[in-house]
């Protein structure tokens, strides 16, 4: 309805699905522009399906916009020269913070790039099937006086993802204990607490360090506390977002 069709990403794993591949290569041929945004489009830890979609959107000649795009430091000078291809070969660039764009300065000299703002900031919420069923689920009302728990962390394990995080390990194993202090100390002015994983999946997903979170919240805390233990989509987030009073999270996720 939103004239938008959603089709399944590919996993690494998928590589030796060739009915996947196939459908992925279906979708590419047939548009007309690829819109890459959000975070780095490329990584220097190896995204290989996200290096593929960007290398057979310049094999079927598509035009290319890289928009309100993330770029840390690229470090491996391989990667650096493929980079600098796919962008010389763009039709625009937009970068969604000044890092970003010194990154990609220091990368590619080519059209002007503008600095916007991050795309989710464009995003709006609607109502849906999927998310009234979600709030069905859950006992979600917008009339309540709600927190909602949204933490983006990093493990020990998912820190090697994210080179140019300034997370160290001290504050790695501190931040369960004092996000958990956090909600016991607010908790008394709520009705329900809801928290979800902004990642749900992979090396890098909150699940697990949620679910330490949830066993250091005291009995009444724990008591008007829901964890919505699933993967949302985007709109489902959007409107449990807009479901609280207050939100509490951290980066750049919660401020979104």
């Amino acid at each position: 309805s939103h004239g938008v069709k959603a089709i399944k990403a590919l996993k690494k794993y998928d590589f030796f699905n060739f009915t996947k591949i196939i459908n992925i290569l279906r979708e590419f041929l047939a548009a007309d522009r690829v819109i890459v945004s959000g975070g780095t489009p490329i990584f220097d830890h190896g995204h290989i399906v996200r290096f593929f979609y960007l290398s057979i959107s310049y094999i079927f000649k598509k035009e290319v916009i890289f928009l309100g795009i993330g770029v840390k430091k690229i470090k491996p000078s391989f990667l650096k020269k493929y980079l600098n291809f796919f962008l010389n070969n763009s039709r625009h660039i937009t970068v969604r913070d000044k890092g970003s764009l010194r990154n990609i300065n220091s990368l590619y000299q080519g059209n002007k790039i503008q600095l916007t703002a991050d795309s989710a900031f464009l995003v709006k919420n609607y109502p849906d099937t999927e998310t009234k069923k979600l709030f069905e689920r859950y006992g979600i009302q917008h009339t309540s006086n709600n927190l909602v728990v949204a933490p983006r962390l990093m493990s020990e394990l998912s820190k090697d993802l994210y080179l140019e995080e300034k997370m160290v390990k001290s504050s790695i194993g501190v931040a369960v204990q004092k996000i958990s202090e956090v909600i016991n100390n607010v908790s008394h002015k709520f009705d329900k607490i809801y928290i979800f994983s902004m990642h749900y999946y992979g090396i890098d997903s909150d699940r697990p360090l949620i679910l330490e979170i949830i066993k250091n919240l005291d009995k009444n805390t724990l008591s008007k506390t829901l964890h919505i233990d699933e993967e949302l989509t985007v709109n489902q987030a959007l409107n449990l977002f807009s479901s609280a009073n207050v939100t509490f999270g951290m980066r750049l996720h919660a401020l979104l």
